[in-house]
């Protein structure tokens, strides 16, 4: 295969050299179009023992354009774009997020326009989860024993270092499968990694609700373009208690 990267490692004077033949890299030329370059394999030393190479900085062709493209987070690659619930209860920017897998799953999360994500704001000190959602273990495949939640079930109780509270909610109806236990001795979390480490919980639908759990929150784009409080979107299409 013209396009293999071949590597060949041999030991001298006590370090390990590695010689690499460059592959071709941006328009698809052949090989005998790459230039003189080609024919001088890279070289790459690396003291015995240590776990990295070190390579040459200037491994492509400076008159090549070449595009680096990100590898897609698992979030984007499983998870359908965020919905959020706003101005939950009419109290203004508690909003929270849902991130629904391509399996029906919901994580469930604190938005950034909530209180408990602002930088500036009051630090948090301690996440207390409602009792029987820790108490409560569904088992086996279909998750029995799984505790019902709807829309506006409360999840747990956050407290901050100036003595304010807040309430976090279910925002979707279905089985608890999970709550994110590590908040009870790192409620920090939610502050510092609430995207991704400092989740709430996780929420299955029921099987023909799952296409349509979500349906009533707002859309990312709707929630980057929404009025403000009180006459935000979701006032109107929103859950009611």
């Amino acid at each position: 295969d013209p396009e293999t990267v071949t590597l060949a490692g041999r030991e001298r004077e006590g370090e390990r050299m590695m010689e690499v033949d460059p592959p071709v890299v941006g328009g698809g030329g052949s090989a005998s179009e790459a230039g003189p370059a080609e024919s001088q394999p890279v070289r790459a030393t690396a003291v015995e023992g240590e776990g990295e190479w070190e390579l040459p900085g200037n491994l492509i062709d400076p008159d090549i354009d070449v595009e680096l493209v990100r590898p897609p987070a698992v979030s984007e690659r499983y998870y359908q774009g965020a919905c959020f619930f706003c101005n939950i209860k009419d109290t203004p920017s508690h909003d929270q997020f849902v991130l629904q897998h391509s399996n029906g799953l919901c994580v469930i999360g604190v938005a950034a326009s909530h209180p408990l994500r602002d930088p500036a704001g009051p630090k948090v000190t301690a996440v207390v989860f409602r009792k029987d959602l820790l108490s409560n273990k569904p088992s086996g495949k279909k998750k029995i024993g799984a505790s019902w939640m709807n829309e506006l079930s409360p999840l747990c109780d956050v407290t901050c270092d100036d003595g304010s509270t807040y309430v976090l909610y279910a925002c979707v109806r279905g089985n608890m499968y999970e709550v994110n236990r590590r908040l009870v001795d790192h409620p920090e979390l939610i502050a510092t990694l609430g995207d991704t480490e400092g989740y709430i919980a996780i929420i299955m639908p029921k099987r023909d609700e799952k296409k349509t759990a979500t349906e009533k929150l707002l859309t990312q784009a709707q929630y980057n373009s929404r009025p403000p409080f009180p006459n935000a979107l979701v006032n109107a299409v929103g859950v009611q208690e």
